[in-house]
């Protein structure tokens, strides 16, 4: 008997990319899941989307309610499951026919690993593939043992994402404190409380890179910069068995920082902010404003992207 899977998506006025992911999840070679379409508070035509997709397919459940967050959103919806096994994706992203399948079997065959991701295909706001990523580290389950060690976030795929759904109760779900970097805050979590990751090297996932998307716009949100500095500071806190920050309580840290410590910070996470927007220019044929971001980039820190430059074109010129 196969096993009965969860898929979960949270959506905020996503209805311009949604019905390709829907489609994406209906068609999978494996077809013993539900699919819970969240609507948090959409102002486009979202929920019509779902409810259009609802008709044809009694497997999708529909959660409407107003805005509060995809912590909260992912929440409701983890209550909401009927499934052992949950699969996340993004509303905007495509699967490939195989992901359920083979991320199922994966964990029938490991019973030692309880979290999954996967590589991705970049593509544009057309469908066009523009790359491949490939996150690295996690291909044996000794990895999640020695990440540990370092004071570094477990990161993966999101939207390739597929665990346990005891898992992550067990953890208490998504933090509904924080409002982004939610999912690698959870990650951490879970290989702390003695999950295993594996991201699988199989592109199994259509990751859309475009003007809206989290990648785009939310690296530009100084809230978002902030917030991954206190999931960081909250780690080291909690392993050390100290309390951890409020966002508001982490502001006034940040605050007695000396200025030239606070001035090198925001130079990298600027850096960091062009240089991931001028992928998403270069991907979607902007090429004026992926030379304009990649120029700041270079500038605000040249040591960081030359060493990236030069490893993409190694690994460019591998393939």
């Amino acid at each position: 008997m196969t096993d009965f899977v969860s898929v979960i998506i949270t959506a905020y006025n996503a209805g311009k990319y949604l019905g390709e992911a829907i489609e994406s999840v209906l068609n999978q070679s494996y077809s013993n899941f539900e699919l819970i379409l969240v609507n948090d508070g959409s102002k486009d035509n979202t929920l019509d989307v779902m409810k259009s997709y609802q008709t044809q397919d009694s497997r999708i459940v529909i959660d409407d309610h107003e805005n509060m967050g995809i912590s909260r959103s992912a929440n409701r919806a983890l209550k909401l499951a009927k499934g052992n096994i949950i699969v996340r994706m993004d509303a905007d992203d495509v699967m490939k026919l195989n992901r359920i399948e083979e991320q199922v079997n994966y964990l029938k065959k490991h019973p030692e690993v309880t979290m999954l991701s996967c590589d991705a295909e970049f593509m544009n706001d057309k469908g066009e593939t523009i790359g491949k990523q490939v996150m690295p580290g996690y291909d044996t389950p000794e990895f999640s043992r020695e990440i540990l060690k370092k004071y570094v976030l477990v990161a993966c795929a999101h939207t390739g994402f597929t665990t346990y759904r005891q898992a992550i109760l067990d953890v208490g779900g998504y933090n509904e404190h924080i409002t982004c970097v939610v999912d690698l805050e959870l990650f951490t979590r879970m290989v702390e409380n003695g999950n295993t990751l594996i991201i699988m090297r199989q592109p199994l996932m259509r990751y859309r890179m475009h003007g809206n998307s989290v990648m785009a716009d939310g690296m530009k949100n100084k809230k978002l910069q902030n917030t991954q500095d206190l999931v960081v500071t909250n780690m080291i806190r909690r392993r050390k068995g100290e309390k951890e920050f409020t966002y508001d309580e982490f502001l006034i840290e940040l605050e007695k920082r000396p200025w030239y410590v606070k001035l090198n910070s925001s130079r990298k996470k600027n850096a960091y902010t062009y240089y991931r927007s001028a992928g998403i220019n270069f991907g979607n044929g902007r090429y004026i404003q992926f030379v304009t971001n990649l120029s700041l980039a270079l500038i605000m820190h040249p040591e960081r992207f030359v060493k990236k430059g030069l490893v993409h074109f190694i690994n460019r010129v591998r393939r």
